[in-house]
């Protein structure tokens, strides 16, 4: 039962991160050198690297009860994760960085 919910777990990130790669190509535009640094595989790494504070959090699961501190920790792990794959793709192509001072100057 364990395997297959880690495959049914693996299977979805694989396909998420193949389509935030192809939802960051078209944001940057394949045309440009900085496109280079994000491929298939740098976008599977990221999104596995950004999900350990949610492994943290299900391994915190085991030993805190359900309840409004289980809630906040979720809340806090996801965050964190969300935060880190945006900052490591900012990093690895700054045209999406560009992207968002764009983005803010038009508000």
């Amino acid at each position: 039962m364990g395997k297959l919910h880690f495959g049914v777990t693996l299977g979805w990130s694989v396909v998420f991160s193949i389509l935030l790669w192809f939802m960051l190509n078209q944001l940057v535009g394949s045309a440009g050198a900085e496109a280079k640094n994000l491929d298939p595989y740098s976008c599977c790494c990221v999104v596995g690297y950004s999900m350990l504070p949610l492994v943290v959090y299900s391994a915190m699961v085991i030993l805190i009860p359900r309840g409004p501190l289980s809630l906040a920790a979720a809340a806090l792990c996801t965050l964190w994760a969300a935060l880190t794959a945006s900052r490591i793709f900012a990093r690895r192509c700054p045209a999406l960085g560009d992207l968002k001072v764009r983005y803010y100057r038009h508000l």
